[in-house]
């Protein structure tokens, strides 16, 4: 069948397609997973800075005022939560597809190896994401510990 066989010249061009595809991939994980931690970096920060804030003598005299920079302070670092999880697909995704196309690069005998040996030496990666969701699930509920512990002291001496 001729659909099978693979010209020289279409062997090329398939490998361009491939290798910018490749590119895109990654240009789109680091811009997105680089916009995550930009956008928490200056979402946390202002988060804590608040939290710090509520221990200012003005503020603390009225546990409304600690209230209400409670409210204000989760929901800065609610508003970072919703975003990485909502861009978080977008990098795994492209992330995969990469993966995808370095496999079918090899069958082209393309020796391409980051990924591969990543994964070869790596043989706890499944550990070390389910790792990762824990530390992200972790820092979710020591924020609302702390942010509950600190309104509850500010009811309690008022």
């Amino acid at each position: 069948q001729q659909g099978d066989l693979m010209t020289p010249g279409h062997a090329e061009k398939q490998v361009d397609v491939l290798l910018a595809e490749y590119q895109a991939c990654n240009s789109t994980r680091d811009h997105y997973d680089g916009t995550i931690w930009l956008i928490g970096s200056i979402f946390v920060a202002t988060s804590l800075t608040i939290f710090a804030t509520s221990f200012l003598d003005p503020v603390e005299q009225n546990p409304w005022n600690v209230t209400f920079l409670g409210v204000v302070s989760l929901g800065v670092f609610f508003m970072w939560v919703g975003y990485e999880l909502s861009v978080r697909p977008f990098v795994k995704a492209a992330i995969k597809r990469a993966w995808e196309i370095e496999d079918e690069l090899r069958k082209l005998d393309y020796p391409v190896l980051m990924h591969a040996r990543i994964r070869e030496t790596n043989q706890t990666l499944p550990r070390k994401i389910l790792r990762g969701k824990y530390l992200f699930t972790t820092l979710i509920l020591m924020v609302l510990v702390v942010w509950v512990l600190r309104l509850l002291l500010a009811w309690h001496y008022f």
